[in-house]
């Protein structure tokens, strides 16, 4: 996945040599803001509506002045600089939001800045992994039960050390549970778990994040008549399970082949990757 030679700060764009944080930078020094991922589609943002929705409420919650944005000429930035970069079958674009200003602990200013980046990607459509990924549970930090639990933040410390026990372990990814010891998600996705004909995601009460391919999924699984069941999942519980998959706005659905000494089918998987390329790609 290589970066575009272009970025855009503050709603300019300028190439990557010559951009620039500064030591004030509040996402820097504190992690004080939050980032959205976003797949184009060919030179097409098919998800934009779920992803501005989540991080407009991401900014409330952080109580960061987005009154500024104009949200459509962010995303005409965005096709800009898709086209400068050369990135014409798809590419995975990150918007870092943060809260300007400087200060400490207590800001100077409450005022929202941006980045956005690119990074091509090789397909122009969904694929599902053809190697299912080995997971097992990160147990050492559990992500807390509170509203920040809801938000992408641009401090993502539980990730990444959940991220490096499954480096260490010979994993693909890692099992994130919250207080509860309820699983929550996964490193980079949320988490859909099969039984017989049953659908079960843990529920946004379990402190995962609001997904938008997990919005995209219950919905697509809905209007064809499968209940999703949006309850507490204990990690018991996926030693019954007949199929596991992952899914987040980058890569879609990814199965999971294995957990511990348990093998898993891709069934629901490999129909669902079909049905996304039909809807969003075709």
């Amino acid at each position: 996945m290589s970066r575009g030679s272009f970025v855009i700060d503050n709603g300019k764009i300028t190439s990557t040599g010559n951009a620039f944080i500064s030591q004030e930078n509040r996402s820097f020094k504190y992690g004080d803001g939050l980032f959205e991922t976003i797949r184009s589609i060919k030179t097409k943002l098919p998800f934009w509506d779920f992803h501005i929705q989540r991080l407009k409420h991401g900014l409330e919650i952080l109580e960061i002045d987005a009154s500024k944005i104009e949200w459509q000429k962010v995303k005409a930035e965005i096709s800009e600089l898709l086209e400068m970069n050369e990135h014409k079958k798809g590419a995975k674009v990150r918007m870092s939001f943060y809260r300007g200003g400087g200060g400490t602990y207590f800001p100077t200013s409450n005022e929202a800045q941006y980045s956005i980046e690119s990074y091509e990607l090789p397909n122009e459509s969904f694929v599902l992994n053809n190697r299912g990924k080995q997971m097992d549970f990160y147990t050492r930090i559990k992500k807390p039960l509170n509203i920040l639990s809801m938000v992408k933040s641009a401090n993502a410390q539980l990730f990444v050390m959940a991220a490096r026990y499954a480096q260490q372990s010979k994993l693909d990814d890692a099992f994130i549970i919250n207080g509860n010891n309820e699983l929550c998600e996964a490193v980079s996705s949320n988490v859909f778990v099969i039984r017989g004909d049953q659908v079960y995601t843990p529920p946004l009460s379990s402190g995962c994040l609001p997904g938008t391919m997990r919005m995209v999924l219950i919905s697509l699984l809905t209007k064809k008549g499968i209940k999703v069941n949006e309850t507490p999942i204990s990690p018991s519980d996926l030693i019954m399970a007949d199929e596991i998959f992952l899914t987040n706005a980058i890569d879609g659905i990814s199965w999971v082949s294995g957990h511990k000494s348990k093998r898993f089918y891709k069934k629901y998987s490999e129909a669902l990757v079909q049905e996304l390329n039909k809807i969003f790609v075709a």
